[in-house]
């Protein structure tokens, strides 16, 4: 029974930035995965306790992280100033499918098994990224910097 609350409580701390981050105004281009998100872990929150804790906890967390990083894109280029700097931040196995990630600075970053189709990545620092499995199927990597990338059995 306590499980069940442990997991209700790292659900509960998905939905808080879903939930904020669907009302932003630079939030419109990825509004409707924000909100199906949200809805999908709200409904999970009340359902019985063989649900909750079947339901696979880590999936909900790396969904969640997607969205906010394409959000912090979003938010980032909305103001116009400031540089997108993901150096070092582990996104394996993140889907970032159609992002627009340009000149994001992605400096020893594990983007390992991501998914990064029709990704635009113009102008991205890569240096030292670790891209083994990634799926780059269509992405625009003209201009992106790959100095020491690792990038074993990327598609």
């Amino acid at each position: 029974m306590f499980e069940t609350f442990r997991f209700v409580r790292h659900l509960h701390e998905m939905l808080i930035p879903l939930t904020v981050g669907a009302t932003l105004e630079a939030a419109e281009p990825l509004r409707r995965r924000l909100n199906a998100l949200r809805e999908d872990i709200d409904r999970l929150t009340r359902a019985g306790a063989d649900e909750i804790l079947a339901a696979d906890l880590l999936d909900y967390r790396r969904r969640t992280n997607s969205l906010l990083l394409l959000l912090a894109c979003e938010l980032t280029r909305a103001d116009g100033t400031r540089k997108i700097s993901r150096r070092g931040v582990d996104l394996s196995n993140t889907d970032l499918s159609h992002a627009d990630l340009r000149r994001v600075d992605f400096t020893n970053a594990s983007l390992h098994g991501a998914r990064l189709t029709y990704a635009d990545l113009r102008g991205a620092n890569l240096t030292g990224a670790d891209l083994t499995q990634a799926d780059l199927t269509g992405a625009d990597l003209t201009g992106a910097i790959f100095d020491a990338t690792t990038a074993d059995r990327a598609i």
